[in-house]
């Protein structure tokens, strides 16, 4: 359990990510120059990834989504976030796992949706924390247990958000980024289960990090 440094610590470090403006990073406007709304193609990714610093602790990136494009639903496995919007205006839909992120939720189903699912299919239970719309101003906090799946969109334009995850995702550490999709809703409750899927419209372009050079001194 984190004692109270850690949270003052934590409000400290998110007060100094809310004034973070484009220009501390030296973002390239080139990349939001484009205000057309995105048509899916095979050609041309509906994202930018700009990778800025990573070491064992945390790692540090820029997304940049083009207009009408979102970043699919995805989890954080172990992980804190934090997330600052640097250009336009997104929407984000958070749930929060109420089990261990290994638990599979698959055998809580009903059997008529159970016995059309693979074996080894992925089922996670998870609260529905709701739908924000954050601008320029916004800083979106996760931690293990709270929003730590979310969904992201582009809204009325491009969009740009600084991430920051601690630790990184890392596949041989149990931390992969896995994508979801909503299975079946509770009626009476926000409890809601997800099903792990693939996401093949979904990929980025890499752009380079213009801003100064970050150094490991850990």
């Amino acid at each position: 359990m984190p004692n109270a440094d850690y949270h003052v610590e934590i409000e400290q470090l998110l007060s100094l990510v809310r004034q973070l403006k484009p220009h501390h990073v030296n973002f390239d406007e080139k990349l939001i120059m484009n205000k057309e709304r995105y048509v899916f193609n095979h050609l041309r990714a509906p994202v930018y990834y700009i990778h800025m610093f990573e070491n064992q602790f945390f790692t540090m990136c820029i997304f940049v989504l083009k207009n009408g494009t979102r970043m699919p639903l995805h989890d954080h496995p172990h992980m804190t976030g934090i997330l600052k919007v640097l250009y336009g205006n997104l929407t984000i839909k958070s749930y929060s796992n109420i089990r261990d992120p290994e638990y599979n939720a698959a055998d809580e189903l009903p059997l008529e949706i159970r016995s059309h699912l693979r074996k080894d299919q992925v089922i996670k239970k998870v609260k529905f924390d709701g739908e924000k719309h954050l601008n320029e101003k916004d800083c979106c906090y996760l931690t293990e247990k709270t929003g730590n799946f979310h969904t992201l969109s582009a809204m009325d334009g491009p969009a740009a958000f600084l991430d920051i995850l601690a630790p990184p995702y890392s596949e041989s550490l149990g931390r992969n980024c896995s994508y979801y999709k909503e299975l079946l809703k509770s009626d009476e409750s926000e409890m809601v289960y997800l099903s792990e899927t693939s996401s093949r419209e979904y990929w980025c372009e890499t752009a380079p990090y213009l801003g100064i050079n970050l150094i490991d001194e850990s």
